[in-house]
This record gives C-alpha cells, structure tokens and sequence, in this order.
C-alpha cells in the first residue's frame, strides 16, 4: 500500500492510496471499498469517513478530494485512517499521522 497525503489549511484535500496484494496475480486491487477518516490526537473525529473511489484504468489507485476541513489547526497532529475491504473479504486498515500545515 501507498499513500499520498498532505493537510493544507485553508485547500481542498487529496486522499490517494494504491492497493496491491502481493499474493495474487495480477497484484492490483481494483475492487474494494475503500472509506477514509480523519482525527484530531485525542481520537475526536474532524471530518466524518468518506469514500476513496477507485480510478478507473489505474491498477489499483483510490483517490477522493474533499473541501478544506475548517476544524484543522496549523502544526497540530491528525491520524487519517484508511479501511478496505476486497470484493474477496481481505480487509485492510492504516493509519498515517500527519502535522496540518499552511499551503
């Protein structure tokens, strides 16, 4: 799995992530639902899950923009947690801490 991730105050942000199964062949997950969500550091939710739609065409590549979250303070330590779940019942979650920074 891959991530991209940057909290920019004040700018949309965009949530991408590919999804491989190194087991299977081809490697590519392009069949799973895949649900993003964003917390402050006492685990206080800031932007409510929303879904990561796979691109088409991509090889397994999930992406979302969503609006700037107004509840971000600048420098402040945010966990963004990613949950998929493949059309074969392969369930995958990760957590990525990110500091919000100005653009």
């Amino acid at each position: 799995m891959s991530c991209s991730l940057v909290l920019n105050l004040d700018n949309s942000i965009t949530v991408e992530i590919e999804l491989s199964n190194p087991k299977a062949d081809p490697t590519h997950v392009n069949d799973a639902v895949v649900t993003c969500a964003i917390n402050d550091s006492d685990g206080l939710e800031v932007k409510e899950p929303f879904a990561l739609p796979y691109v088409v065409a991509s090889d397994g590549v999930y992406r979302e923009t969503i609006t700037p979250v107004n509840e971000l303070v600048e420098k402040s330590m945010y966990t963004v947690t990613i949950h998929a779940v493949g059309s074969d019942g392969i369930i995958g979650n990760w957590d990525r801490t990110v500091k919000a920074t100005k653009a």
